[in-house]
């Protein structure tokens, strides 16, 4: 699980600063360079994105959401959707 949620946000975020860079390329070097270019930033990313994922404080969170979600999910499937929250 931990490896798939690091694989999706950095995925993400990484596909942005990717996206940036090619809509903005001078912007994106002025503001990457600095930083190390593109692909240490990316690598950051990767780092900083699991170490929060392997912290308590985000575990716990996720426990929280999928306690929540899996309450909500039952109330509509039972037909009790009067408390759903989206």
């Amino acid at each position: 699980m931990r490896a798939s949620v690091v694989a999706a946000v950095s995925g993400y975020v990484n596909a942005e600063l990717e996206r940036f860079q090619s809509r903005e390329p001078e912007a994106a070097q002025e503001l990457f360079a600095p930083l190390g270019g593109l692909e240490a930033i990316e690598s950051f990313v990767v780092e900083a994105v699991d170490l929060i994922v392997a912290s308590d404080t985000f575990t716990a969170l996720w426990i929280t959401v999928n306690e929540s979600s899996h309450e909500e999910v039952i109330a509509v499937l039972t037909g009790r959707e009067q408390g759903l929250v989206i």
